[in-house]
């Protein structure tokens, strides 16, 4: 969804986002790296003398692979965070750009409007985990490793003998 500019009021708005919409389950799937089963987002839109203040607050569910084991996890990540974009000037460089330190805390956008899947994609890979694995100890029977023999060889076991 273009969340326009101008047509934005003085007091803000607030958009809703569930898992119904498509465009912006596969932009939070895409952030949190899964398939979403829930979303409940909101996005509360400000405007500011030359950009736009964001508010986005709301959790996902995802399912996606335990970075151990390779079996299924469900994740539920929530997110609260304060965005804030600025008008990109005319002249502003096309392509690729170095920013600086303070360019890290705003983001552009093109001064007419602000892609709402865009935003929610960035609220929730802010937050997303670096690591994913099951609840507690659910993969460690799956995951041993041991200096001894077993009784099958595993896909490595060939390694041994080279020592």
């Amino acid at each position: 969804m273009r969340i326009v500019y101008e047509d934005l009021p003085p007091h803000g708005r607030t958009f809703r986002f569930t898992a119904e919409d498509a465009e912006s389950r596969a932009a939070v799937g895409n952030a949190l790296d899964g398939e979403v089963s829930a979303l409940d987002a909101a996005l509360t839109v400000d405007r500011k003398s030359r950009g736009l203040n964001v508010v986005a607050a709301g959790h996902a569910t995802v399912s996606r692979p335990c970075d151990r084991c390779g079996q299924q996890v469900e994740l539920t990540v929530t997110t609260h965070e304060t965005l804030g974009y600025t008008m990109a000037p005319e002249d502003a460089p096309k392509g690729e750009i170095e920013l600086d330190a303070k360019d890290l805390d705003e983001g552009f956008f093109d001064g007419v409007a602000l892609e709402s899947d865009d935003v929610l994609s960035e609220a929730f890979a802010l937050v997303a985990p670096l690591r994913v694995t099951c609840p507690g100890d659910a993969c460690a029977d799956l995951v041993k490793l041991s200096a001894g023999d077993s009784e099958t060889p595993g896909p490595f076991s060939v390694l041994k003998k080279l020592l």
